[in-house]
């Protein structure tokens, strides 16, 4: 019977008791490991502390990478104490909604680090001719190691004055032809695009998805004032979102004037610790302005 049977699976187990001199309730915690081995893990209730920088190679990228279809790009971690966890930041440039990324911080508090991440975390997760990018290094050369990445298509600096406008005058390439073969062929997506683009005979556009990345774009639109053509152009850029350029800018400054409006078209803010803090250019809320006050000034790559 059923009960002669667990009768029996009993014997042994009281058998090892007894020789082991278990007690009964040493011998249950026994049992209940062996049963439920290899079906649960128990959960760890903390992580390490976020003050510990993280690194690309304590991330699995390419897992990643396969598991958003991205482009999605992991750039950190958020911490969520409440829930004894911590769960991927990351920048989505999927889709033209969320497809544009300001990064705003003091000086020394992350802002071209943050750039950096950006890049060899998409160099990391995806092949260069899916994302590529193009970097105008304004504000100075903190972005001059990534110029020989895989995925980087065009390097430039504040005085690399003709590599800068060819960079411009690529990116307004490939926007036109994009355009055109929305409007031509019907494109909805940039997905169906790159499906189809081959067999609709769309040429000249060699590119996958493209990350537009300028640091110190606060300090362009400084040097551009007077220059309103060069700052027209500039208030333009946040469209680019719509065919598969993304802007992904930084500054060091609070936004003001046209350059305050600019930035507010961008969809994804990475915010960084000021000096001051100001009255940002998105809603924060009470507990957002609080959150970004208390930062710890001497964590940098600490966002919010």
């Amino acid at each position: 019977s059923e009960k002669e049977k667990a009768v029996a699976n009993r014997e042994p187990e009281k058998a090892k008791a007894a020789a082991t001199g278990e007690d009964k309730f040493t011998a249950l915690i026994r049992r209940v490991l062996a049963t439920t081995k290899g079906y649960t893990e128990p959960r760890s209730l903390w992580a390490t502390s976020l003050s510990v920088p993280m690194t690309l190679a304590d991330i699995p990228t390419e897992q990643w990478a396969r598991e958003q279809g991205g482009p999605v790009i992991r750039i950190g971690d958020v911490d969520m104490p409440l829930q004894h966890t911590r769960v991927p930041y990351n920048i989505d440039l999927s889709r033209p909604a969320t497809a544009s990324v300001f990064v705003q911080g003091a000086l020394g508090r992350g802002c071209s680090t943050t750039l950096q991440t950006v890049v060899t975390s998409a160099a990391a997760s995806y092949a260069g001719n899916f994302l590529s990018f193009f970097i105008y290094d304004y504000n100075g050369t903190s972005l001059s190691p990534l110029k020989d990445m895989p995925n980087v298509s065009m390097y430039a600096t504040r005085l690399d004055v003709d590599t800068w406008r060819r960079m411009k005058g690529e990116l307004y390439r490939i926007r036109d032809i994009r355009e055109r073969a929305f409007a031509n062929h019907g494109y909805t997506s940039m997905e169906q695009y790159f499906a189809r683009r081959a067999a609709d005979g769309v040429t000249g556009d060699q590119y996958g998805y493209i990350g537009f990345v300028v640091d110190g774009i606060d300090v362009m639109f400084a040097d551009s004032s007077q220059d309103f053509d060069l700052v027209d152009e500039m208030t333009k850029w946040p469209k680019l979102s719509q065919f598969g350029i993304s802007p992904i800018f930084s500054a060091t400054t609070t936004p003001t004037g046209k350059f305050r409006s600019t930035m507010g078209q961008l969809a994804q803010h990475v915010r960084l610790r000021m000096n001051d803090t100001p009255d940002y250019i998105t809603p924060l809320g009470i507990e957002g302005k609080k959150i970004w006050q208390e930062m710890p000034g001497k964590q940098p790559g600490r966002f919010i």
